[in-house]
């Protein structure tokens, strides 16, 4: 039988053969997360994962690389390095999963495959399992282990198919939250906010602030000695309270008071040592906390300026033709971020708009459909008997949404040139600029990593 001139229909594969298959493939050897860091579980605490050891698993990946360069002559960069010099990014994130956990996982890739390195097919899972967070003892050991695991492979030479390869961690891209952890700071709702440097929540609105290693700069990079300084410092400060009598509550606030007054947010030594000075934030994170910093001062503006009457208590009670159906119903039909509009009216009918605010994570599909449509949110934001206030907001909207999708296009290539980059600063500043200036309330952590 034929499905197509000279074409056989195939034959179905039974799943034991395939799964047959597919066992003996190797794969290198999968540790058990359970077994190798069960001292670190709490008596009630369940934690299934797997994770791999960077000193088997990474001169394995090299291999394939170097093979997959002979056989179909791809390129690899050397960025100017000796051939067989390996550039390695490491980074973990952590995403709900289930009722009270997250599922946590890190990842590597090898920047030496060129833009390559954007696609999924190119980063490695080396760590993934359940955990109640990405903070818990279990992870946190996990990076002091695969800190270990870099000391060990750095510096050493290994042979693979008569090529010298070596080794190198020269990017730790991860979001804001997970650099805290790793750099053993204080969250990012402390008063000195960023992993990068000093700025803090008195001077970020800065417009002619500076940054900088000279003391003459507005801000400078956190120095990993002072980092191990203040650490000190914190220990001892600690020990002074073992005594007092105090609910924790207060004990903790002394103690994130008393970093603060170090003019610092190091509370524990770097999980990942001096690494974290290869720190950066990955740009997919920063792209998505931008656009949802967007679209919550913008969803506020139309709730603001819509005058919901008090018997409005679920969405479908809410005027159609009043800003904020309008904006919603854009958002569903033409934005086409169908679980976001969701996520707003389910908001509305629990809320009413009073109290908590909208807590939706964005993701990169999110971002990308704000990056091509924001402007048609914009227009139904817009409206006839707007105030002179209200239209300023308005084109302040427009503005920065401009400047952050010109953003976007620039800081997620691999690609850029010096011209691209100064182009990138510019608009950076600009939309700083506006959020400083106009939208007061939105100056944050990730408005200030621009």
């Amino acid at each position: 039988m034929c499905i197509m001139h000279k074409c056989a229909v195939p034959k179905l594969s039974p799943y034991s053969k395939l799964i047959g298959y597919i066992n003996q493939i190797d794969i290198g050897k999968i540790y058990s997360v359970e077994e190798e860091f069960s001292t670190y579980l709490a008596d009630d605490e369940v934690i299934h994962g797997s994770f791999r050891d960077l000193r088997e698993f990474l001169p394995r990946l090299a291999k394939f690389y170097l093979r997959i360069k002979n056989k179909h002559h791809e390129a690899l960069k050397w960025f100017g390095k000796t051939d067989g010099t390996f550039l390695v990014a490491f980074g973990g994130d952590g995403c709900p999963f289930g009722k009270n956990k997250s599922a946590c996982s890190f990842l590597v890739s090898i920047l030496n495959v060129g833009k390559r390195v954007a696609s999924s097919a190119d980063n490695f899972l080396t760590f993934g399992a359940n955990c109640e967070s990405e903070s818990c003892a279990v992870v946190q050991n996990y990076v002091k282990s695969v800190c270990k695991q870099i000391s060990d492979l750095e510096g050493k030479v290994f042979d693979v198919d008569g090529i010298h390869v070596t080794f190198e961690f020269s990017e730790l891209p991860n979001d804001m939250e997970m650099l805290a952890l790793l750099a053993g700071e204080l969250p990012n709702s402390a008063k000195y906010f960023s992993t990068f440097a000093n700025v803090n929540k008195d001077n970020c609105k800065d417009l002619n602030g500076t940054f900088g290693t000279g003391n003459n700069n507005t801000w400078q990079p956190w120095e990993y000695k002072a980092r191990l300084k203040v650490v000190k410092e914190v220990e001892q400060f600690k020990l002074s309270l073992a005594g007092k009598t105090m609910s924790e509550k207060v004990r903790r606030s002394k103690i994130t008071e008393f970093i603060a007054r170090k003019k610092s947010r190091q509370e524990f030594t770097p999980l990942v040592g001096k690494l974290i000075n290869m720190a950066h934030v990955e740009p997919l994170h920063l792209k998505n906390n931008a656009w949802q910093l967007f679209f919550k001062g913008l969803l506020k503006e139309s709730i603001a300026k819509s005058n919901l009457p008090a018997s409005c208590k679920k969405f479908t009670d809410v005027p159609k033709e009043s800003c904020f159906s309008r904006v919603v119903n854009a958002l569903r039909f033409e934005v086409k971020s169908k679980c976001l509009a969701r996520k707003v009216t389910k908001w509305f009918d629990e809320t009413e708009a009073k109290g908590s605010d909208l807590q939706y994570r964005f993701t990169g599909k999110d971002s990308r459909l704000f990056c091509h449509n924001f402007m048609r949110l914009i227009k139904f934001l817009s409206c006839e008997g707007d105030s002179r206030k209200q239209r300023l907001t308005v084109l302040v909207y427009a503005f920065i949404g401009l400047k952050l999708r010109d953003c976007v296009s620039l800081f997620n290539r691999f690609e850029i040139t010096n011209e691209q980059i100064q182009e990138l600063a510019r608009k950076s500043q600009e939309y700083f600029r506006a959020n400083a200036l106009f939208l007061s309330i939105s100056v944050n952590p990730t408005v200030c990593s621009f």
